[in-house]
């Protein structure tokens, strides 16, 4: 819930400057959201490294086909949230493309 009101806010904060005359706010705040995703996505690879290499000294092959699961469980839903950030960004922007040529039209 507390990132999507950071997502929220800061989605936002793009509109306002687009509106305040920096066209390219929402494209700059994209290429932020990719940039903190794939950290996020290269840090759990590297955390799921760790824990498998360990996994092979200390556990059982059972064992770690476990850890190998629960990784790959992660990884699955990270993509699909990173996914839903996606498009809701893609939709937010036609939205509000749609918006401002409605705007126009009618002024």
């Amino acid at each position: 819930m507390g990132t999507q009101l950071f997502w929220t806010r800061e989605t936002e904060a793009a509109f306002d400057q687009m509106q305040r005359g920096e066209p390219n706010a929402l494209q700059e705040y994209s290429t932020k959201q990719v940039a903190i995703v794939s950290t996020a996505i290269v840090s759990v690879a590297i955390v799921s490294t760790a824990i498998v290499s360990k996994a092979l000294q200390e556990y059982s092959t059972k064992q770690v086909a476990i850890v190998s699961t629960a990784i790959v469980s992660v990884a699955t839903v990270s993509v699909a949230i990173v996914s839903t950030a996606i498009v809701s960004v893609a939709t937010v922007s036609v939205a509000h493309g749609v918006l401002d040529q409605a705007g126009g039209a009618a002024g």
